[in-house]
């Protein structure tokens, strides 16, 4: 990461004499974003592409005029801008600025975020999967999900449907979300349609080593898996996760992966039209025995194109008062699938349709919402601890 700098701004008003004729501006160089990432009490990352090698400055404060700046020295076409030492849970505005070969700069629109809160503080946050290669779905789902005002958004994978494709992640997810994004910072993880490719690591800015992490939000802490990479016992996802979900002291605890442990899929882990069903991917298995042991509430996973929501289970059965709830949310744009064709015995929810989920957290207490593409709430949740 190249080293960023920050300053107080100095501004000036001054009367410009001469000719009425204007003089029509010059397109902008800022081809994508600003948008958010990796937002905690104190720093948020901003991040934006323009179409030629240029400058990064962002300009930031509390209300506008914008009195501080933020910049890295040298010049780029993808810009990442770290800003630090924010209030927590406090409002700030800001705008990016770029300048090419020409000399001219290109200013943003003004937009707005808020770092996170301290632990007693009531928020809220969007669950998606599976954006994939669907922008009229993924703008209406954004659309949707920003109306709900989030204070962030996970993302449990297959960002887009194929990663080594840069116009898949400019113009197919960064675009149609540019409304939501530029407000509200995406927690994202790998996908197997992600490829872990170098595209992932563009445009998506999460701590090292970036494929798999864990942040805190609030009274919740997050544990972000890559399952297209082994998570066996002994594998170095596998002991990573079992020593931060020891440590950890978190009311809530959250894991987000790309794979179900468990699904109700049709024809996904054996045809069920023909045959038995393995109701999951045996692969990710292994997550579920730390889970239960270092009580997880909650499991946020994609792949399978529907929305189901799990009983809580606990040693292969329903468990109402130990067990862990999978949640599918894997309906933000790819493909819709379908369900087999009798009832799974873990099942408590399921439906058919694009969709998000969007989650409210106040102390002990947690509501969770699964909402179409039209708006219309399918399925609702309350927790208490």
């Amino acid at each position: 990461m190249r080293q960023v700098y920050t300053q107080a701004l100095v501004f000036s008003l001054f009367v410009a004499g001469g000719s009425n004729a204007q003089i029509p501006p010059k397109p902008s160089i800022i081809a994508v974003g600003p948008y958010l990432q990796y937002m905690t009490r104190t720093n948020v990352s901003i991040l934006w592409e323009t179409s030629e090698a240029a400058t990064s400055v962002v300009e930031y404060g509390e209300q506008t005029p914008l009195t501080n700046r933020a910049f890295v020295e040298g010049q780029s076409e993808m810009h990442e801008v770290r800003l630090e030492r924010l209030k927590p849970q406090t409002n700030y505005f800001y705008r990016v600025l770029s300048k090419g070969a020409s000399g001219e700069e290109s200013a943003s629109e003004v937009y707005s975020f808020q770092t996170a809160p301290e632990e007693e503080v009531a928020y809220a946050f969007g669950v998606i999967s599976d954006t994939q290669t669907n922008p009229p779905v993924w703008g209406r789902i954004s659309t949707l999900l920003f109306a709900e005002r989030p204070n962030f958004v996970v993302h449990a994978g297959d960002i887009v449907g194929d990663g080594t494709k840069k116009e898949q992640w400019t113009n197919d997810f960064l675009k149609p979300a540019h409304a939501l994004m530029s407000r509200v910072p995406i927690f994202a993880i790998l996908g197997n349609h992600d490829k872990d490719d170098a595209n992932y690591y563009r445009y998506i800015a999460n701590p090292s080593p970036e494929h798999h992490y864990t942040f805190t939000y609030g009274n919740a802490q997050f544990f972000m898996i890559d399952t297209s990479r082994s998570v066996r016992p002994g594998s170095d996802q596998y002991q990573w996760l079992e020593h931060e979900l020891d440590r950890s002291k978190a009311t809530w605890k959250f894991a987000v992966h790309h794979h179900p442990p468990y699904s109700s899929d049709e024809n996904d882990y054996g045809d069920t039209w023909k045959g038995q069903s393995a109701w999951g991917d045996a692969k990710v298995r292994p997550l579920v025995g730390l889970y239960e042991k270092y009580g997880l509430d909650m499991c946020f996973v994609g792949h399978i194109h529907d929305y189901e929501r799990s009983w809580p289970i606990r040693d292969g059965r329903v468990d109402p008062a130990r067990g862990v709830i999978y949640v599918q949310a894997g309906g933000a744009g790819g493909g819709l699938e379908n369900y087999a064709p009798t009832r799974s015995w873990f099942t408590a929810k399921v439906h058919r349709d694009h969709h998000f989920a969007i989650v409210s957290i106040c102390g002990r207490a947690m509501q969770l919402q699964a909402i179409d593409q039209n708006g219309v709430l399918f399925d609702q949740l309350t927790l208490r601890k």
